[in-house]
């Protein structure tokens, strides 16, 4: 079998890891300890991350990405299309000019594409068990994307009243009051910076997986639309002994309001529908 292109693991690598994996808790979990606020100063917080959502209901930009996973290092270029509460698009480059694999995620399903060995998989995220049980869908990839505050399970905009707010010093820590702590919900921590309202780091960890834990984190961030929108992250997700990492760079970031919904992929005959785990086990063995 012939070898995978090494920039075709990135994207997949780090959804895939994030879909399939078992993990211990993160090197990156934020301590607890902190005083909680008063509810005019909780009403304030969340206000102010509100405050920063994009308008737009669109956005593209041109995209790097530098992922590892144990000593394997590699690194891409492509571009990222997203329209709200429809599709996030990741278009990843092969030697800067062709596309050699695609993810979609929808309201309905994740997709992955393997253009260079004609392979995908397309599944609902209802039959991704350890998403589902924990309420996590398309809605939650998308408030991490667009940096924004949600309650797993819910697609509405979260008001102060859903959460408690730690303080933490030069940073406060919100954690929704509607989270239970059972085998059908998911931990989930917003740090946000005290001032301007930036969220500088998103946790979540399934109740029903203790093992399993995922941080999005945002490091920098330009103007869009008057508002800051994230132009670098980083992902890390830990799977038994395996760390899993990539940074995520967007540039020429634009508001797309063309209201011209962006194609979703349909892929011809040539190619062959498979399990997600098979491409995973795949890229991440580089196709041997």
């Amino acid at each position: 079998m012939r070898k995978y292109p090494k920039h075709l693991l990135l994207p997949m690598l780090v959804v895939a890891s994030i879909l399939l994996a078992g993990c211990r808790t993160s090197r990156h979990a934020v301590s607890d300890n902190g005083t909680v606020v008063a509810s005019a100063e909780a009403t304030d917080a969340v206000s102010r991350v509100n405050a920063n959502r994009v308008s737009s209901s669109g956005v593209k930009a041109k995209m790097s990405l530098q992922a590892k996973a144990g000593s394997s290092k590699v690194s891409a270029g492509g571009s990222v299309r997203m329209q709200r509460d429809r599709i996030i698009q990741i278009s990843v480059m092969f030697m800067g000019f062709v596309e050699a694999g695609r993810i979609e995620l929808s309201p309905d399903y994740l997709f992955v594409q393997n253009r260079i060995n004609h392979e995908y998989c397309k599944t609902k995220w209802k039959d991704i068990k350890v998403l589902h049980d924990a309420g996590i869908d398309f809605y939650t990839f998308q408030a991490l994307f667009w940096e924004e505050l949600f309650i797993p399970g819910r697609h509405t905009v979260p008001q102060p009243s859903d959460f408690d707010v730690i303080d933490l010093g030069t940073t406060q820590k919100l954690v929704p009051r509607a989270i239970a702590a059972d085998s059908s919900s998911v931990m989930v921590s917003f740090i946000i910076g005290t001032v301007g309202g930036l969220i500088r780091q998103t946790h979540l960890q399934p109740a029903s997986q203790s093992n399993l834990t995922f941080d999005w984190s945002y490091t920098r961030w330009t103007a869009l639309e008057q508002s800051d929108f994230p132009e670098k992250m980083e992902i890390t997700v830990q799977s038994g002994n395996k760390t899993y990492e990539m940074t995520l760079g967007l540039s020429h970031l634009e508001a797309d309001e063309s209201r011209t919904d962006i194609e979703l992929t349909e892929p011809s005959k040539r190619y062959k529908q498979v399990e997600i785990g098979s491409i995973v086990s795949r890229l991440l063995t580089n196709g041997r």
